[in-house]
């Protein structure tokens, strides 16, 4: 303190009366603390964590059980016919063709009752799908050996499967439980699941996807992929790097079964991995993380190479068979998707006025990827991600995001949308990349991603939405538990957590009736039409095949290479597989692989007349012919009235009409007589191998 005079004097303190100091009892000794042990770390397996993978173990549990009633549903189960395939017509009975080889030889590669009498080598035709084969033999087995009900049951339970991985890899976006199984179910039920049904059925089992789309996710955050987590005697938890155990096994099994479960899917998450690696070490600077996503990308591509051994091994010996995948460069371009066409409603909608929409905008603006749509709510949830990234883009400034938060998770997922679908649409990224290889081409195939995340940004817009809902009432209770400033008044309730969580609970199940009802197209039932030509089939093919001696032969007429020929009068050349389905002994001349003489030889005994084509596949073993007067302009006119001069009239006719079978007879007897089987044989080979 300073005085009058200038000079600084210490301050005193001003004395204020103090109450009298209250008699305390005196402290009461207290015994020594005793030492104790030392509690251990709760171990792994302690109840705190099997409880949680019980709660865990339940969500997995609701998403199947909720994904098997919606596709009961969806599919109108209750009266469908287990023994007929639910689609009957093009590429369906290509799938049920390997049904049909897997159970009855052990696997799909070799079918000796096609392509007669060469058989039908796979290992032309790159196919690389074997785990669903090993489904096929698991069903097979289950149903006793009946490939339709095998068939049936498989694409079913596509439905479970694919919602119990979708909730794997909801749960790692930050998704709570309930919002979790809603947009599982909602996935397995994607209206490009019931387009593929059984038509694509192997491109039906997406449930691998999301569980591949977890690395992805991985890599996007900085996380590790290698390695696995142990817990040390004292607690604390260390990381061990190992690819033959923990994450890094993890890694490499999953990477296995997403390429035994389909080239297009692995070649999409590698894609996607590729991309998020670079943009991983922008972000996140650790070049450790960056080397584990490259180390990704190669054990995908050694699981590329192991499925394809087979197949080049088959190659080198038998030689190369390049006519057999022979695909057109503007396929690319055909088959790519539509940004518009994603977010109108899905073809066959259960809406007339939603699916005539539709129908006038594929009318209008082609390619078929067009068909490819995201439904209502993968729509809503493309349109939010989309918002959220031109709104970072746009942004000069952005406050920091906590890694792994809602926002953080947001915001991966609206980059990997975006690189998804620039990749997809007519003229993106795929474009380049079916340049150097024309097989890749159907890329509107990428719309089952981008439904994935579409989706999962839903939930989490919806979370994020019910949080800031929280927030404002625990503001709300805040200023209504404290006391108003004089004068003023609180206006408005309060609304508590639980109605928080019960409306967040309401919305969600709102969203998986809404999601399940726009996403119920009529195409995935199962049409009365389609049992009627099932049924028809299987009768006139018994009767063929019980007036023929056991492993006779039948020549298909109109000859259609196989695969991938033009259609026919709204039929394709996997029609010549319905004899296979419906016999269990009878070989065909058709369906053999296309591209070397053994098969192609075809084309030129049917261009011969009648007189030598007759004489010629007699030589060669055939016991009759089976006419499809469908699979022609004429209704079969140019094919059968030839044939009733020297055969007389056909002595099997389908129910419907389609089929007509005539037998060699005597045709057959006098060409074996005129030859010995030394003679018969050589002539034999000049035909089907144009060699003595």
């Amino acid at each position: 303190m300073t005085a009058a005079d200038g000079v600084q004097r210490p301050h005193r303190p001003v004395l204020v009366d103090r109450p009298a100091p209250v008699d305390r009892p005196a402290p009461v000794d207290r015994p020594a603390p005793v030492d104790r042990p030392a509690v251990p770390a709760r171990p792994v397996g302690s109840g705190v964590h099997r409880g949680r993978f019980a709660s865990e173990a339940r969500l997995y549990g609701y998403a199947v059980l909720l994904s098997c009633a919606s596709a009961f549903v969806m599919l109108r189960l209750w009266r469908a016919d287990w023994g007929v395939p639910f689609q009957y017509a093009s590429d369906a009975q290509g799938s049920a063709a390997h049904f049909v080889t897997t159970i009855e030889t052990g696997w799909y590669e070799f079918q000796p009752r096609l392509g007669f009498p060469y058989g039908q080598h796979y290992h032309d035709f790159p196919f690389s799908d074997d785990l669903h084969l090993v489904m096929a033999k698991v069903m097979g087995w289950v149903t006793g050996g009946n490939w339709a009900v095998a068939f049936n049951g498989y694409f079913v339970l596509t439905f479970p499967l694919a919602a119990a991985g979708a909730v794997w890899f909801l749960r790692q976006c930050r998704l709570s439980g309930p919002t979790a199984v809603v947009m599982a179910v909602l996935f397995a039920a994607a209206p490009y699941h019931l387009q593929r049904n059984e038509g694509h059925l192997f491109l039906s089992g997406i449930y691998l996807l999301p569980v591949a789309m977890v690395l992805v996710l991985r890599v996007v955050r900085g996380e590790p992929l290698w390695g696995r987590r142990t817990r040390t005697t004292d607690g604390t938890v260390a990381r061990v790097r190992s690819v033959l155990t923990g994450r890094g096994a993890g890694t490499v099994v999953i990477l296995g079964l997403l390429v035994s479960s389909g080239v297009y899917y692995a070649v999409f998450v590698l894609i996607l991995l590729a991309v998020a690696a670079p943009v991983s070490l922008a972000g996140h600077r650790s070049w450790s993380r960056f080397g584990g996503a490259v180390s990704v990308g190669v054990v995908g591509l050694i699981w590329f190479a192991a499925a394809q051994l087979p197949d080049l091994l088959y190659a080198r010996t038998h030689g190369s068979n390049g006519a057999a995948l022979a695909r057109g460069t503007g396929d690319a371009q055909r088959y790519a998707l539509h940004i518009l066409g994603m977010l109108l409603p899905a073809q066959d909608h259960p809406i007339p006025v939603l699916g005539q929409l539709r129908v006038w905008f594929t009318d209008r603006y082609p390619p078929s990827g067009g068909y490819a749509s995201l439904g209502l709510i993968g729509a809503i949830g493309f349109l939010v991600l989309l918002g959220i990234g031109l709104a970072r883009m746009m942004r000069a400034s952005q406050r920091p995001v906590r890694p792994g938060s809602r926002a953080d998770t947001l915001g991966a997922l609206a980059g990997l949308a975006l690189v998804a679908t620039l990749i997809a649409t007519t003229g993106g990224l795929g474009l380049a990349i079916s340049i150097v290889t024309p097989a890749m081409r159907a890329w509107y195939r990428m719309i089952i991603v981008i439904t994935l995340l579409a989706q999962a940004g839903f939930g989490l817009a919806l979370e994020s939405w019910a949080a800031k809902l929280r927030r404002r009432t625990a503001a709300r209770r805040r200023v209504r538990d404290s006391p108003p400033p004089r004068g003023r008044s609180v206006r408005g309730g309060s609304f508590g957590s639980s109605s928080v969580r019960s409306c967040v609970l309401l919305l969600s199940t709102l969203t998986l009736l809404i999601g399940v009802a726009d996403q119920s197209l009529r195409l995935a039932v199962q049409t009365p039409g389609t049992v009627a030509s099932f049924r028809s089939d299987a009768a006139f093919f018994a009767r063929v095949e019980g007036s023929l001696p056991a492993g006779a032969a039948v020549f298909q007429l109109p000859y259609r290479p196989y695969p991938e020929s033009s259609a026919i009068n709204d039929t394709t050349e996997s029609d010549q597989l319905r004899g296979l389905l419906h016999t269990r002994q009878l070989r065909f001349s058709g369906a053999g692989i296309k591209g070397r003489p053994q098969t192609d030889w075809l084309a030129e005994v049917v261009a011969l007349p009648t007189g030598e084509f007759l004489g010629d596949i007699a030589v060669v073993g055939f016991s009759g012919v089976i006419v499809d007067r469908r699979a022609t302009l004429d209704d079969g006119a140019s094919l059968t009235a030839p044939l009733v001069g020297p055969l007389g009239q056909p002595t099997v006719v389908s129910d419907d009409g389609r089929f007509v079978f005539f037998p060699l007879g005597a045709v057959g007897s006098e060409a074996a007589a005129r030859m010995t089987p030394e003679q018969r044989h050589a002539r034999s080979l000049r035909i089907t191998h144009g060699a003595g």
